[in-house]
């Protein structure tokens, strides 16, 4: 029998106690839907000190070679989702650059098809996540599924980030403290939903020579050679 809007919101309103929680609620969907993996990336907000985060059941060696490579910055999912800000089926994403291939290919080596569907998520405090579910199944299956799942998943998606969020920003950063100013992290989010350094001063009405002096200082700050790297560390110490 489907899910109503009903028995999603039933199930799914009270806050998660911890990020196992969260991650335990995310194995039972997996199991309870038939699907290969889902992925929630929370990316933090630009004004404040919201804690970033991901957690998946995709393979543990597949994220942390996701992270280490800086995948964030040039992953066409992440540049497509937040442009359009409605359900993305991964099959409209265009994979024709090197490094979307790259990452496709990688995936494959651990198991996660090129069949999914991401849910990008805005809330009204500005914090931004992306929530996505992957399929291994054939074409045929993946057509005659896609619909419901899109339905039942577009409101998971929305009720998991209100459900993680205290857990999320209550985890602990035992690195090395490190501050960003509004705008330095302003550049770095924007740097790693693909935007050039044109599209982000366009995007924050600043000139391109200022948007290049707040990832310089970004850049110092967090000990990074370049912007791929540095988005990698303000993600992994949750500053962005």
């Amino acid at each position: 029998m489907p899910l109503t809007a009903f028995d999603i919101f039933e199930e799914t309103k009270s806050p998660f106690q911890s990020l196992d929680d969260a991650y335990n609620y995310m194995a039972s969907l997996r199991r309870r839907f038939g699907v290969a993996n889902l992925s929630y990336w929370k990316l933090g907000k630009t004004d404040t000190s919201g804690r970033a985060g991901w957690i998946s059941t995709y393979d543990e060696n597949w994220i942390r070679r996701y992270r280490m490579s800086g995948y964030i910055t040039v992953d066409p999912v992440f540049k497509t989702s937040f442009a359009r800000m409605m359900p993305l089926d991964w099959d409209e994403v265009n994979t024709a650059t090197s490094k979307a291939r790259e990452i496709c290919a990688g995936a494959q080596d651990y198991g996660i098809m090129a069949r999914g569907i991401s849910f990008p998520i805005v809330d009204p405090n500005g914090a931004r996540a992306l929530f996505s579910i992957n399929a291994d199944m054939n074409e045929r299956d993946w057509l005659g599924m896609r619909g419901e799942l899109a339905a039942d998943f577009h409101l998971i998606a929305h009720y998991f980030h209100q459900r993680v969020k205290d857990a999320m920003d209550g985890q602990i950063d035992d690195e090395d403290e490190v501050r960003l100013s509004m705008r330095e992290r302003e550049v770095l989010l924007l740097a790693a939903e693909g935007r050039t350094g044109p599209q982000s001063a366009e995007a924050l009405k600043l000139s391109v020579s200022a948007v290049r002096l707040y990832l310089s200082n970004a850049m110092q700050k967090l000990g990074a050679s370049n912007k791929t790297q540095a988005v990698a560390i303000a993600f992994r110490k949750g500053l962005i």
